[in-house]
């Protein structure tokens, strides 16, 4: 089932390059066996199950897969976010002292997408607004292990089409640097997203769930 759901997600979405797939609750014999699809790209929100699956990874040789952190950061926890074996990206960047800390704790430069919360929901993380943003984005670049490659929203649980999410962080990546990557979209508006040039969607329970 999860072979046939991964090829479904992927003929959707056209590119393996632009899917990430999540694996929240899924065991590791289930991302072995999208891996052995040819699929690279995994995403985890809680250090807890990151880093052990990580670890099991490494101990079975596979060298290229990439990780990618997703979820809310805690400053106590970024030490063993950066102690990820094969830890690509942070996706979720929000917070001048986490950075700091990451700066800090990391033995390599690392990809990180900044992110911004759109939908202007209280109850999420994210910057507010390209001003914002910008700021970020400049105090960034003093660092030696930060590197920003790109933006990261979600859409709305419910009010704001996700089309205009979107739009928005489109507008601001356009307006503090064209060549910055977009990380938006999940199973329920990647459509929408791919369509306004997202670079990575994220893609969980669809892929791994019967």
């Amino acid at each position: 089932m999860i072979t046939k759901n991964y090829q479904k997600i992927l003929d959707e979405i056209g590119d393996k390059n632009k899917l990430m797939a999540v694996t929240k609750y899924s065991e590791f014999d289930d991302i072995k066996e999208v891996y052995d699809l040819g699929h690279r790209d995994f995403g985890e929100n809680r250090i807890e199950s990151l880093l052990p699956k990580a670890l099991k990874a490494q101990e079975l040789g596979l060298s290229d897969i990439r990780w990618h952190f997703i979820g809310h950061i805690q400053s106590k926890k970024i030490s063993k976010i950066a102690q990820v074996p094969n830890l690509k990206s942070v996706q979720s960047l929000d917070s001048i002292k986490h950075m700091k800390i990451f700066d800090e704790k990391l033995a390599r430069p690392l990809d990180f997408y900044i992110q911004v919360n759109t939908s202007a929901e209280e109850q999420k993380g994210g910057l507010w607004d390209s001003s914002t943003v910008q700021e970020f984005y400049n105090a960034a670049k003093e660092l030696k292990n930060i590197n920003i490659v790109g933006l990261m929203t979600m859409a709305a649980a419910s009010g704001l089409p996700p089309r205009e999410s979107f739009q928005k962080l489109v507008d601001i990546r356009n307006d503090i640097d064209p060549n910055l990557k977009l990380s938006m979209g999940m199973s329920g508006d990647m459509k929408v997203a791919l369509e306004l040039g997202s670079d990575c969607i994220r893609v969980g329970s669809a892929i791994f769930k019967s």
